[in-house]
């Protein structure tokens, strides 16, 4: 179907993601966490994966799973596959990956702390790499003096030379200072947004930086949600 992405995440994201590619997407019956938890949890007790659900033979497997989920709606989401391209292909253009929680590139600490409650996809951009280096975790206000930003900016700057990660909700204020206070000491940084991830990865504070290598944007999110405040209070738990 899709290169670059495992079969178990194009199954997870065409079961559970929205895959916007345009302003007016259809909304689709996505499986909410609970019903893909189960399924999930089935498939890993049956000896199954879930990318067992992909191709031509996988009729009677959403068969068997109809008393969690009706197989009607199953097929209806398994059957995205043209708009799982091309939310790929777009994702793409902007540099932006996907892992599934199944993938070896998966944060182990997040699979650790979360269990079966941990995000089951992380959109991101940027050096996959530093997604296991840990770091200070700075999450903060959104509106604050400026004695408060020159104290965060020094925060940052002391993690850097520190060779300590800056991990944060990529939010003004607070967690942005700290984050270019890292950066601009030739450390590096994390940052765990809540929404806009397709458009945060063409603004000019991170280019340079996701360019590099020295930077991380992930999002628990399809890259083109939009702004919600309950969103942004469910994304600091990840970090």
């Amino acid at each position: 179907m899709t290169t670059g992405v495992s079969p178990d995440t194009q199954a997870t994201l065409l079961l559970t993601a929205p895959l916007t590619t345009t302003a007016k997407a259809p909304a689709d019956a996505l499986l909410k966490p609970a019903e893909f938890r189960k399924v999930q949890a089935r498939v890993a007790n049956s000896g199954h994966a879930l990318g067992d659900f992909l191709g031509k033979d996988a009729s009677p497997l959403v068969d068997a799973y109809d008393d969690l989920v009706p197989a009607s709606r199953l097929r209806d989401l398994l059957g995205r596959g043209f708009r799982l391209a091309q939310a790929l292909d777009q994702w793409s253009a902007r540099s932006i990956w996907v892992i599934g929680v199944t993938d070896k590139a998966y944060p182990s600490r997040l699979r650790t702390h979360f269990g079966n409650d941990a995000p089951p996809l992380l959109y991101g951009c940027g050096n996959p790499d530093l997604l296991e280096a840990g770091g200070l975790a700075v999450v903060g206000s959104r509106d604050c003096d400026e004695e408060t930003l020159v104290w965060t900016t020094e925060v940052g700057r002391r993690a850097a030379r520190s060779r300590c990660q800056i991990v944060s909700g990529g939010a003004r204020g607070v967690d942005i200072t700290a984050m270019a206070g890292a950066l601009d000491a030739g450390g590096t940084a994390c940052g765990v947004l809540a929404d806009t991830l397709y458009r945060d990865v063409l603004d000019a504070t991170y280019r340079d930086h996701l360019q590099s290598g020295t930077l991380v944007l992930i999002s628990p999110n399809d890259p083109r949600q939009r702004f919600f405040a309950s969103l942004r209070m469910q994304r600091n738990k990840y970090v």
